[in-house]
């Protein structure tokens, strides 16, 4: 059996061929400084584990960045930092998107 979505789907959780359904929840946003403190749609049950990744168009000469930290079951703080010709600095205003599952 397969899914096959065009657009969007919105869950809190998933079936994962046990007995114990699997929380998730994802969403994109954007740094006003180099870090960014994201709420959970809902409260995990669990504390999840949460993977983010910078959403950007840049030269291949910048390497990104992203540090998930403070993780709870209501959500988690996210540091972003570049790495150009050596050099790291903090982003201060590019999009990124987050998956937790718990």
């Amino acid at each position: 059996m397969a899914l096959d979505v065009s657009g969007s789907v919105n869950a809190t959780s998933i079936a994962t061929g046990g007995s114990t359904a699997k929380q998730f929840d994802c969403g994109t946003s954007s740094f006003s400084s180099g870090s960014k403190t994201i709420s959970f749609a809902f409260t995990f049950t669990h504390t999840p584990i949460v993977v983010a990744g910078i959403t950007a168009s840049y030269a291949s000469a910048i390497i990104y960045v992203c540090n998930v930290t403070s993780v709870t079951t209501t959500g988690f703080t996210v540091y972003a930092s570049l790495l150009v010709n050596n050099t790291y600095s903090t982003t201060s205003s590019d999009n990124f998107s987050w998956i937790a599952v718990g």
